[in-house]
């Protein structure tokens, strides 16, 4: 499987906040992005825009800081084009859902 983690970022983080403190801002992204991953499956299920469009703005951040830097990529580009070029949801958008679940699980068998 294709690394999803940056872990020069993980790195960082420890080196500028100490392993515990880097160790539970990790728990806190798993949680928060196990919730984002449920609610825009549903929002995607919906084909509600505006949730993913919300959604994807919180995971683009999101995700960067924390090193998922492919999750970051794609949650910016559906964002930016549903948010700031207002155009539709192409079929592949999707595809995001699996990138969740396969960052998610990455980052829960190297922190959990």
């Amino acid at each position: 499987m294709e690394e999803l983690i940056d872990q020069s970022i993980i790195k960082q983080m420890t080196t500028d906040l100490g392993q515990e403190t880097c160790f539970r801002l990790v728990q806190l992204f798993i949680d928060e992005m196990t919730d984002l991953h449920s609610k825009l499956n549903s929002a995607f299920n919906s084909e509600n825009t505006n949730a993913i469009g919300d959604i994807t703005h919180i995971i683009k951040n999101s995700a960067a800081l924390y090193g998922a830097m492919q999750l970051s990529d794609k949650a910016t580009e559906i964002n930016n084009r549903l948010t700031i070029f207002n155009q539709p949801l192409v079929s592949s958008d999707n595809i995001i859902l699996s990138l969740m679940a396969n960052t998610l699980l990455q980052y829960n068998d190297k922190y959990n």
